[in-house]
């Protein structure tokens, strides 16, 4: 009996690379956009262009660190943006923010890893059901959060809840960072 048909590859240099850099830049303005949407400072702009280069450099340069570096200072950024504005994070804005910072670290790190191999149409296609699936329940488990979070009402001194906000956004930037550092494949340098 013969052995099944081999799905065709694909090559990523000439097809996909492109496509999923030019998915990286979208990302990228949508993890910048958002603070500037709550607070439009010349600070808030400032990070905001230091963390988009950041990011992009990475990402055609396939440097981890940059995109991590620029991802944090967008966090950063957004956490900067929520404490002067006064505002509460809107749902939607905030929802945003986590699927773009969690997909654009998520397709950096596929650009990275598989820079210039073969991939067969069915690999690029589970890929991608993969960060379809993963934005998917990022965005029903934020907006699960955010209506627990509004039932939920602290007291205390009037500076609290910046102080909270934060230290939940650098928890979150040293657990996203965390989680990319260990992603490394078996005898891959440790700072790419």
């Amino acid at each position: 009996m013969p052995a099944p048909p081999t799905p065709a590859p694909l090559a990523p240099s000439v097809l996909l690379a492109p496509v999923l850099r030019a998915s990286a830049l979208i990302l990228i303005a949508v993890l910048v956009g958002v603070p500037l949407l709550v607070l439009p400072a010349l600070a808030v702009a400032a990070l905001a262009a230091l963390a988009a280069l950041l990011c992009a450099v990475g990402t055609f340069m396939a440097a981890r660190t940059l995109v991590l570096a620029g991802a944090a200072l967008a966090l950063l950024q957004y956490a900067l943006a929520l404490a002067a504005s006064g505002a509460p994070a809107s749902v939607g804005g905030a929802v945003a923010f986590g699927v773009a910072l969690a997909l654009l670290l998520d397709v950096t790190d596929f650009l990275r890893r598989f820079d210039g191999a073969a991939l067969t149409t069915p690999a690029v296609l589970g890929q991608a059901r993969h960060w379809l699936s993963s934005a998917a329940l990022g965005a029903l488990a934020a907006l699960a959060l955010a209506s627990v979070a509004a039932r939920v009402h602290l007291t205390g001194p009037p500076g609290l809840a910046v102080v909270l906000a934060a230290i939940a956004a650098l928890g979150a930037t040293a657990g996203v960072v965390g989680a990319a550092w260990r992603r490394r494949a078996p005898g891959e340098p440790s700072g790419s």
